[in-house]
């Protein structure tokens, strides 16, 4: 007889692991301080650029826009098609691997026949895998208080629309929701590895390595940081969570700026994704609910 199967919110539903994840919160914010002053402090000494631009034409850059629109379109009518034989959680883990496969197929496609080449100056500073992993940690840590920031800063003006009448709340995407409450466990994990491994490096490639440089050959550098990030806030299609989005974006874009190794942002991205999943285990609701 199999033991019955708890959910994942109902296994986190505990005030050791609340308390447990609220220090854990705490004690990022306190590391982030400490390792974001320093590295406002190493930048004020710091040097030029980098990342080299990618000055591909403009007709195989919106070649690579419209196979995106292709593969992502095409995956979706895919699923749709299957969507009356998959249960809610295969349907939501298949939703995210077609969106992580149209982002994949469509970077592959422009390495093949784009010139030059996308992938040949995508990291022109070498960088030993322990220092790598060493400086993503860092360069997380030091955008986590600005990320709280901006993230109270949304839920501040939510508020101050909700006193003026504005019918505005920001609530959970349906995927979180569908995690805290899952009983499937093995559904949390799989996203899990979505999130934590394939999502960072796919991301990374396309909106720094790709849309950013083409972005760096065509405008200022700042008009490049600020469009560039401004696409990866709303490609994700919340907009509670759209100023926090556009704030990581650009701190992304200032650790691959300042280590000219894309590697580094996607140790970057996989640690907040990563504590985002950690976060998830904690039943703490979000201001409105």
């Amino acid at each position: 007889m199999n033991p019955p199967t708890e959910t994942i919110e109902a296994a986190a539903n505990t005030p050791i692991i609340t308390a447990l994840v609220i220090l854990w919160a705490v004690l990022l914010l306190g590391f982030g301080m400490f390792f974001f002053v320093r590295a406002c402090c190493d930048d004020a000494e710091k040097q030029e650029s980098l990342v080299t631009a990618w000055p591909a034409s403009a007709a195989n850059f919106f070649l690579f826009l419209w196979l995106l629109g292709l593969f992502y379109l095409g995956g979706g009518m895919l699923l749709g098609s299957a969507e009356s034989f998959l249960s809610e959680p295969m349907r939501l883990l298949m939703g995210a691997c077609v969106v992580q496969g149209a982002f994949a197929l469509s970077v592959g496609a422009l390495a093949w026949f784009a010139t030059p080449n996308v992938l040949t100056h995508i990291s022109p500073v070498a960088i030993p895998p322990w220092r790598i992993l060493k400086t993503g940690v860092k360069s997380f840590l030091s955008f986590y208080p600005l990320l709280v920031l901006t993230s109270v800063f949304m839920y501040g003006i939510a508020a101050l629309w909700r006193r003026l009448d504005f019918d505005y709340t920001p609530t959970p995407q349906d995927l979180v929701t569908t995690l805290q409450e899952t009983e499937h466990v093995w559904l949390f994990w799989a996203f899990g590895f979505m999130t934590v491994f394939v999502a960072p490096v796919v991301e990374e490639f396309l909106f720094r390595g790709v849309l950013y440089r083409f972005l760096k050959s065509r405008l200022r550098p700042l008009g490049a940081l600020v469009l560039a990030n401004v696409v990866f806030g709303l490609i994700h299609f919340d907009l509670s969570a759209f100023l926090p989005l556009c704030a990581v974006g650009m701190f992304f874009t200032w650790a691959y700026e300042r280590t000219g190794n894309i590697a580094v942002p996607i140790v970057c991205h996989a640690c907040l994704n990563a504590n985002t999943m950690l976060l998830l285990l904690a039943p703490i609701p979000l201001p409105g609910q």
